[in-house]
Order: C-alpha cells, then structure tokens, then sequence
C-alpha cells in the first residue's frame, strides 16, 4: 500500500502498552491527535546537564582543585621571600583566610545564580543591573564575554599546560635521576595527558566526578604519607630542627619581599572556585555547593599545615632555597634513592587531577556563554548521548597542546596570575552589588558580609602586585583580554547600527550545523 501524498505515517513502536513508557505525550494518546516525528523533534526540549554530582564528589573537585603542583613547589618561595620558618607559616595562615573568604563568597554567587559557567554568569548578572537600561546590558554582556574569551585563550588553557608540564616532569624523573629530563619528552607526555583528559571530560560527567574522587584520595594519601614520613623521621633523630626552636629568626622586613611570597602561598590555594562551574550538575545545591567548598578547603588547610612542617623537620634552610621543587630533597633525605621515585610519582598523582578539574571548568565556562549568545552557538552543544560540552572539550585540548608546545612553566604562570585574579575580584565585587540591585530576591546562602570585602581587597593586592614586580607579562596579559573587546563589539553584539557583517552569522550557522553533525550534539541554547 502506498503512503497518502502530503502525509507522514507515524511509526506505531512508539505506541507502547504502558502510557508511562511511550514515546507520546498523554495528550496525544488521549485525544488520538498524534504528531508526526518531525513535528515532535521540532518542539523537543533542549538538553541539559544531568546532575550527577554529588557532595562527596563536590569536595573532591575542591580539594583536587586547589592540591596541585603549587604546595610542592612554592614552600621555598614563600621562605625566600618571607626569611623565616615562622613568617612563612604565618603567610600559609593568611592564604588559607583568603581562600576561605573567596570561596565562600563564591558559595552565595553559585547557589544564587545555579547556572554553570562560574564567573561568567555571575558577572552577566551583576553588572546588567537587571537589564534596566542598555548601557547596562552592554557592560554585563561586555565583562562577562571578555571573562570567556580570557579564560578560553589565556586562562583555563594555560594553567592546564602548566599542569600538564609538571605532570611530565615528575613523571618521567625516576628515568632521569643523573640528568635533566628532555624537553621533547616532558613536552610529549604533557599533550598525551591532556587527550587523556579531554577524552574523560567527553565521555562522561559521572566519569569525571569518579577520577575526581579517585584521584583526590590517592592525593590525600600521598600527602598523607608525607606527613608521616616527616614524623617519623623526627622521632629518629629525636630532636626538633632549628628552625621549630627560632621560628622567626631572618624574617624579611621588606613588604614588597612579604608580597611576593603571600602571591606563592596565594597560587597554591587557587582553585576554590571549581564548583561554580558544576552547579547545574549538583545534586541539592543550596546545601551541597557550600558545604562541599566548607569541607574542602579546611581540609586543604590541615594537609598544607602538615606538609610544611614535614619539609621543615627535615630540611635546613639551605636546602630548602635550593630545590627547585622542595618534594624531590625531601624524598632523598627521608627513603634515600627510593624516594627520588616514590615521591615524584605521587606529584604526578596530584596534578593528574587538578589538570582534570581544569578542563571540566573550562569548558562549562563556554558552554555557559554560548548559552547566553556571547559565543558561538556551536559551543552550547552537549553531545546528544554523553550529554557533556564535546566542542568546548575539544578546543580546550587544542589551544592548550599549542601552549604546551610553544611556551614553558614559568612564562605561563607569569602570564595567567594577573587575569585570574582580575576576574575573581570583579566576580566578589558582583556580590556586593547584588547585594543592593537583588536584595529582595531569596538566597539559599548568604554569607558574612565581611567575607566578600575581604576576598575583594586581597583581589585587589593580587591584581596590583604583578605588576609592579613583573609588569610585562602582566601587560601582556592583560593585553590579551581586551583583544576581546572589538571582537565583543563587531562580532558578538547584538545593535540596532548592524556592526556585525551578515557573513559572520551564515560561518556561524554553518559551523553550529557542521559541529553538530560531526560531534553527534545538540545545541542547548534556550
């Protein structure tokens, strides 16, 4: 028999017994007025992401975050700049205060506004000014696309690449112990590690959150042990060193000195602010989002605690100046050869996943843009199985195989530390407009008020402090973000003068149809 022309017979599987396990919506089986498929997809809500992630999950992000490669490589910083055992611990203190402050100023930002992206959303909201005037749109769509931009090209890829490359190193040290390791051989076990990563972050969110788990744990037992071995190291020699006897002796009283090493102790605790950009992905996130920042930085602040300690109990000053990561001494006095493998390898252990953080944040970072049409739309596209972010994963990964390529650890971290903080001060600042613009509105959490004027001053410090210390990087930088400002404006904004070319907007249909199609995605933009 032949199909009616003008007519679209609709299969009859999707018809099933059970109401509750059709395909149809109940209408439709009710009133026989059945649509075609075509119709149906046509109104078919768009994705969203699955909340997966639960609180133990959520303090394994924090502390997987924040425990990376800085508690071992900034402590000889810190003391070179601060002079002393009992300065140094004091700056540790500090940071640990500051970390607390931002990321519970955060904590209110992201049960406020539940909407992955972190930054992103939050400045959108803060400094439109609920959208009151166009001016004010115009700035709020400006800063938060800017936010992207850097975090997409500077930010996010760089401290990835950074990661990557330290994963490298100490991974392969123990095949390297009587000389440097090759640059061609660091640099190609940072790009496999980074499409290790990306293809996770693909593949699933509950994925993500299980390496995030796994990973976490085996770090906390890594800096575990090294606090035990401190320990029982101490109890061998059966006296305490002297810098436990005279903790303040050689303090540094120069407070451009002092600055410089509250910047290391500050870099060490980064990465508080992972969870605003898994909020969507959250199970219960007015109660799991605050306690789950709560518990991981405490528990940040305890292992840090220990770990300094240990490397002081065991090392003299001398040799604490002198590493270029503080690990590798301290593995050779406490396990002799055995430790210049073991402790190495457990440093590659802890920035595996901190790396795994990154590319999970930055990513949301631009499908939460895209969402709110400051990017292509192609980068709002979840995969239609996986439901993660493929495209956004993916331009990560590559824009940040190119740093590692091209740059080195120490120009990136020069690079990255200005726009990081930068953005995090206008995002606390944010907080407190909206505190006065949406003081009506219901908040699941409110923090002290003290909290985000703190986080905002030290932000302030941090912006300021590069540079004057090392103004071109940080010039560089910040030139690098306002490249973002004539691409908002011909490109992404939205104006009754037409600024932007009709072409732009044919390429950008064309590549959201092409991406779609080719990474099996479906655009989640609303």
């Amino acid at each position: 028999m032949t199909e009616p022309e003008g007519v679209e017979l609709v299969d009859l599987k999707r018809i099933s017994e059970d109401p509750e396990d059709s395909e149809l919506s109940q209408e439709e089986l009710l009133d026989g007025n059945i649509k075609p498929d075509s119709e149906r997809s046509a109104k078919a809500e768009p994705p969203t992401l699955k909340k997966e992630l639960t609180l133990i999950n959520g303090v394994a992000l924090v502390v997987g975050q924040i425990i990376g490669s800085g508690i071992f490589v900034s402590p000889n910083i810190v003391l070179r700049y601060s002079g002393s055992f009992g300065l140094s611990m004091c700056l540790w203190l500090l940071g640990a205060v500051v970390a607390i402050a931002c990321g519970l100023s955060f904590c209110e930002l992201g049960t406020f506004i539940k909407k992955c992206g972190g930054e992103s959303g939050y400045i959108l909201e803060a400094y439109s000014f609920k959208g009151k005037k166009p001016w004010y749109r115009f700035v709020g769509s400006l800063l938060s696309f800017l936010f992207t931009w850097a975090s997409a090209f500077v930010i996010r890829p760089a401290s990835i690449a950074i990661l990557s490359l330290v994963f490298a190193r100490y991974l392969s040290r123990p095949f390297y112990l009587d000389c440097d390791v090759p640059v061609s051989v660091m640099k190609l076990i940072a790009l496999s590690l980074v499409i290790v990563l990306a293809a996770i972050n693909c593949y699933s969110v509950k994925l993500v959150g299980r390496v995030a788990t796994v990973f976490t744990s085996v770090k906390l037992l890594s800096c575990a042990f090294i606090i035990i071995v401190g320990v029982i190291y101490v109890i061998k020699q059966g006296c305490f060193p002297l810098a436990f006897h005279q903790p303040f002796e050689g303090t540094e009283r120069s407070p451009s000195s002092i600055a410089i090493a509250l910047f290391a102790v500050l870099w060490a605790f980064n990465g508080w602010n992972v969870l605003g950009y898994a909020a969507e992905e959250m199970k219960n996130v007015e109660k799991n989002l605050p306690r789950s920042v709560i518990a991981g930085v405490f528990l940040v602040i305890a292992i840090y605690a220990g770990i300094n300690l240990a490397y002081f109990a065991v090392l003299s000053y001398e040799e604490l100046l002198a590493a270029e990561a503080v690990a590798l001494p301290f593995g050779r006095a406490t396990l002799g050869t055995a430790g210049l493998v073991i402790i190495p390898l457990l440093v590659a252990i802890s920035t595996f996943g901190t790396a795994n953080g990154n590319i999970f944040a930055g990513s949301r970072i631009m499908l939460s843009t895209a969402r709110d049409g400051l990017l292509l739309d192609a980068f709002s596209g979840l995969h239609r199985s996986f439901q993660t972010p493929i495209l956004g994963i993916i331009a990560l990964a590559v824009i940040t195989a190119v740093l590692i390529v091209v740059g080195n650890i120490d120009d990136l971290i020069d690079g990255v530390s200005s726009a990081v903080w930068l953005f995090y001060g206008l995002a606390i600042a944010g907080l407190l407009i909206m505190r006065v613009t949406h003081r009506h509105e219901p908040r699941p959490y409110r923090v002290w008020l003290i909290a985000p004027i703190f986080g905002l001053l030290a932000c302030l410090y941090l912006i300021v402090l590069p540079v004057i210390q090392k103004p071109v990087p940080s010039l560089l930088a910040f030139g690098g973000v306002l490249l973002g400002v004539p691409v908002y404006v011909f490109l992404v904004m939205e104006t009754p003068w037409k600024l932007r070319p009709k072409a732009f907007d044919r390429v950008s249909q064309s590549l959201t149809a092409y991406s779609n199609s080719l990474l099996n995605s479906q655009s989640s933009r609303t």
